[in-house]
């Protein structure tokens, strides 16, 4: 496989040194990508699932539009319940419900690292995160606060288990 391109080559070595933990890919999301098998050209999703994120055993995105989907680790992400709702099966598309689902199961992910307890390695991808969490600070509200928050949240959270 042709070498990887920089930004590639810098989120692996921030992730692995420790000093970061969460990524915020932006400019020219659309362009294609080589990847590994064939080689063959994919979009940037192809690219983080194959290339960056192969050893997440749980890959989950979120998009405005089309809600909350399982990538990869559908049986895992599965066991995840709260009562009877599986909150990853019901995909919601409003921007907080959303986030703060994922948020939960990121703790419950952190807090059976820390009984001991096997925990999936997961990683979130959420699509066009301009729409999600805007950075424009005249277009604020609760609700763009209550996400930017647990946003931020993610990166302490995958730190408790590094």
């Amino acid at each position: 496989m042709a070498a990887l391109p920089p930004w590639a080559r810098e989120v692996i070595a921030r992730y692995e040194s420790g000093t970061a933990g969460c990524f915020v890919l932006h400019g020219n999301i659309n362009d294609l990508f080589l990847l590994p098998e064939g080689p063959r050209l994919g979009r940037l999703n192809d690219f983080l699932l194959e290339v960056l994120l192969p050893q997440f055993e749980v890959v989950l995105s979120y998009e405005l539009g089309l809600g909350l989907k399982v990538e990869r680790g559908k049986e895992i992400a599965a066991e995840w319940t709260s009562g009877s709702e599986d909150r990853l099966r019901s995909s919601p598309t409003e921007p907080l419900t959303a986030v703060r689902d994922l948020t939960h199961y990121l703790i419950y992910c952190r807090n059976l690292r820390a009984i001991n307890r096997e925990a999936p390695r997961v990683a979130v991808i959420i699509r066009q995160a301009h729409l999600v969490a805007p950075n424009n600070p005249t277009a604020f509200s609760n609700n763009l606060g209550a996400i930017a928050s647990l946003l931020r949240s993610w990166a302490a959270i995958g730190r408790a288990h590094v």
